[in-house]
């Protein structure tokens, strides 16, 4: 079973195995819900069933009661399938609206769902969890001294503390979550990403937002919480405009400052030590060898390579 999302770019395993099964004539027929199960771009939808049919797979619809090897179906399943996919854009908006006005409500029950470092009281309130609360503390705090997110993995580990999942491994994708999650300020803000082209896209400013100021108690202040934000844009190598990302050349290390030297400071002092042995042994010659046409071939050699 298919239990994946048909948009365009979704990850759909058992779909792409289907394919794999129909190009080794494991079956001769697929029964598929409804014609929006397929793809909700006309154009996919036709393309996944002609490649189908050119396999002499046939493929039967329940709710619409129609077969490929039907030839009057040629002309039915592309506006079942157009008439579904603006059926999916309407109810998207109806979604989206339903949210919105929801929203517009500060008691929303929206605003109360909790992440690590709080729960929920009684009455459905955000209250702080101590105990998550000061994990959440450290990874904020081991970030502005320099950690990186993989950085911050280790160190939690070697402390053996538990991860939100009672983990003890933990992962990047949580330590980035909590270092982007604004809700540890008191607020909650919501729409920050959006979808484009079927992919969830970080909404830097091309749609409105709705935030929720002063809801909860705070875990961290937010003059911390801009301080990380700065650090992260400083240590990304990911530039976004628009919908466009460019990637640099220069990646960010934790090396620096978690103990090591960087290697062009370290490659220096080896370059300081050899122009000050080379300096001794010209000083050297000069005073107490005997062959002055050796010395000075080598006083020239050494000249080239001090300077």
């Amino acid at each position: 079973m298919d239990v994946a999302s048909s948009t365009p770019g979704s990850e759909r395993r058992q779909f792409s195995r289907l394919f794999q099964d129909a190009q080794s004539n494991k079956f001769d027929i697929v029964y598929i819900k409804n014609v929006s199960r397929i793809g909700r771009d006309t154009v996919e939808t036709l393309q996944i069933l002609r490649a189908l049919m050119e396999l002499n797979i046939e493929v039967k619809f329940n709710s619409e009661l129609i077969s490929t090897n039907d030839p009057s179906s040629a002309m039915i399943i592309p506006m079942l399938e157009t008439i579904a996919q603006e059926d999916n854009r309407v109810r998207s908006e109806n979604i989206k609206w339903g949210m919105n006005k929801s929203l517009e409500n500060s008691n929303s029950k929206m605003y109360n769902r909790k992440c690590f470092g709080y729960t929920n009281d009684e009455n459905g309130s955000l209250i702080i969890e101590p105990s998550e609360a000061e994990i959440v503390k450290i990874i904020f705090q081991l970030y502005l001294n320099g950690y990186s997110v993989v950085g911050i993995c280790k160190e939690l580990n070697n402390r053996n503390i538990l991860s939100p999942t009672e983990n003890p491994n933990w992962a990047k994708r949580t330590i980035e979550k909590i270092l982007n999650n604004e809700k540890y300020t008191g607020d909650v803000l919501y729409f920050k990403t959006y979808t484009h082209n079927y992919t969830s896209v970080a909404n830097i400013g091309q749609h409105d937002q709705m935030i929720c100021e002063k809801h909860h108690e705070p875990i961290i202040s937010h003059e911390i919480f801009e301080q990380v934000k700065i650090e992260k844009q400083r240590r990304s190598n990911i530039n976004v405009t628009g919908h466009d990302v460019v990637r640099c050349s220069t990646k960010y290390s934790s090396k620096n400052q978690e103990g090591n030297y960087p290697f062009f400071i370290f490659f220096d002092l080896i370059i300081l030590q050899h122009i000050q042995l080379l300096i001794f042994v010209k000083l050297y010659l000069s005073y107490f060898s005997s062959s002055h046409q050796l010395n000075i071939q080598i006083l020239q050699s050494l000249d080239l390579m001090v300077n």
